[in-house]
């Protein structure tokens, strides 16, 4: 093999193992790519899922504020009721008062009356 022969031939081995090196370049590459996009749509699988879980617990804080409206007002009238009742219960006390008044002063009468026709 001549000496030019052999430059051709390690020529050819060179760019051969720099094609293999390229080839071997481009193929991580890809992966590397390959892998990113995985980890980007996992990403936005757990932000989808976040989103999910944010909407849920927003729609469930909806529902205990309208909850707490309900048993607020629920309270709101039982006060009221309870301030009708005690009026009502002060109303039958005076009642009360002025008919024990009126019973004794007709007993006062009463007592009086008969002392005189004794």
């Amino acid at each position: 093999m001549s000496e030019e022969q052999r430059q051709t031939s390690e020529e050819q081995r060179q760019s051969a193992e720099e094609d293999r090196h390229s080839e071997e370049k481009q193929r991580q590459g890809t992966e590397q790519a390959r892998h990113a996009a995985e980890e980007i749509r996992q990403a936005r699988e757990q932000a989808r899922l976040a989103a999910e879980e944010i909407r849920q617990a927003s729609e469930q804080a909806r529902h205990a504020a309208e909850e707490i409206r309900q048993a607020a007002e629920q309270a709101r009238q039982a006060a009221e009721q309870a301030r009708q009742a005690a009026e009502q219960a002060r109303l039958a006390q005076l009642e009360q008062e002025e008919i024990l008044k009126e019973m004794r002063q007709s007993a006062e009468q009463a007592r009086q009356a008969r002392s005189k026709t004794e």
